[in-house]
């Protein structure tokens, strides 16, 4: 088998999950925006179901990315390996709460129709309303972790290596700018969309860098990388 780097398997993860997270928040979670009265309720279990274990699955990556950062570079920074992980962890147990509650409002839909109803009640409407906000604000605070790691991620490597630094600040800065986005949902606030965009950027030049080149250059361009011969098989509202 062809060795592989351990940054190329980071960086293909790192691709699969941004391409993932478009796909799960702006495509495949549609049908929960659909009417509650009509929309088929098996349609909305099985996109309930493979919608969570996609956004598990997505989110572990940040584990895996923390874990290759401990692989690669704990004897130089430990801590600061561990909280990577640990940070990520965080991020990955707020998705299953996230989809706990997605779960909950498909109930809140089951039950709906299984009554015959066409219009709620005042306070039906309420529980509506409180459904969906524990949903969105478990997804905001899990991608704020989320974020929140990949941001240590960065600021590992900033350290670590030689990585040109002022890409680096760039990814490092972008993922502070998320967290200002999406910081802004927990005073109430609406996410700010306009400076998201820097992640966006980041999240494609990073892991075709690390691909290319590895976690460090030396002055020649050749990547300088550990190699191993194992190969591994993300903001919509309801």
């Amino acid at each position: 088998m062809k060795k592989v780097t351990l940054s190329t398997i980071l960086g293909g993860l790192l691709l699969v999950q941004m391409a993932g997270g478009v796909f799960l928040n702006f495509r495949f979670l549609g049908i929960f925006k659909s009417d509650i009265f009509t929309v088929e309720m098996s349609s909305l279990t099985t996109a309930l179901g493979f919608a969570t274990l996609m956004a598990l699955m997505l989110s572990f990556i940040n584990v895996v990315v923390g874990v290759i950062a401990a692989k690669r570079f704990q004897s130089q920074l430990p801590i600061f390996s561990l909280l990577v992980i640990l940070v990520a962890s965080l991020g990955l147990i707020l998705t299953g709460v996230e989809y706990a509650n997605l779960a909950n409002y498909t109930a809140f839909i089951g039950d709906v129709q299984a009554k015959g109803l066409h219009e709620l009640s005042e306070s039906m409407e309420f529980i509506r309303r409180l459904i969906v906000s524990e949903r969105n604000e478990s997804h905001y605070l899990s991608l704020f972790f989320s974020s929140f790691s990949l941001f240590l991620f960065y600021a590992l490597l900033y350290r670590a290596t030689r990585i040109p630094k002022l890409l680096l600040a760039f990814a490092m800065t972008a993922c502070l700018l998320q967290l200002i986005a999406l910081g802004s949902t927990f005073f109430q606030g609406p996410v700010i969309v306009s400076i998201q965009l820097p992640l966006f950027i980041t999240q494609v030049v990073m892991p075709v860098y690390f691909i290319l080149y590895g976690f460090r250059a030396n002055s020649n361009g050749i990547a300088d990388d550990v190699k191993t011969n194992s190969v591994l098989n993300s903001h919509e509202e309801i």
